[in-house]
């Protein structure tokens, strides 16, 4: 990556701590809208520190727990997807296995150096 690369992404930082958690909500809702095939995705968002009006739009507060989700979804075939680092992933693949989710159904994305073996 280049310094100029590297300055530009640099310079985003102030306004995405500012407006990123809204533009991620305008981005999940625009999806759905548009794509009805995605009706059956059940999505859950957790903010260590979440805002009255938060809470009741169902955001949940504290980091990820599995076990504060009232319902997993369980249905045949449901694949279930984490994002983070390695440590966060572990935490949570082993908390869908305590679930009862079978490992080929867990997929992650590593943020990191991307050398987690979990399947």
């Amino acid at each position: 990556m280049t310094d100029e690369q590297k300055q530009w992404i640099t310079s985003t930082v102030p306004f995405l701590k500012e407006h990123g958690v809204l533009l991620t909500k305008h981005f999940y809702q625009d999806m759905f809208e548009h794509n009805p095939e995605l009706k059956n995705i059940n999505q859950y968002v957790f903010y260590n520190l979440p805002t009255t009006s938060e809470r009741q739009e169902g955001i949940l507060e504290g980091f990820l727990d599995i076990n504060k989700i009232a319902s997993l979804p369980q249905f045949p075939g449901t694949r279930y997807y984490v994002c983070g680092p390695s440590a966060f992933i572990q935490k949570q693949f082993q908390d869908l296995l305590a679930k009862g989710i079978e490992k080929r159904f867990i997929h992650f994305e590593e943020f990191g150096l991307g050398l987690l073996q979990l399947n």
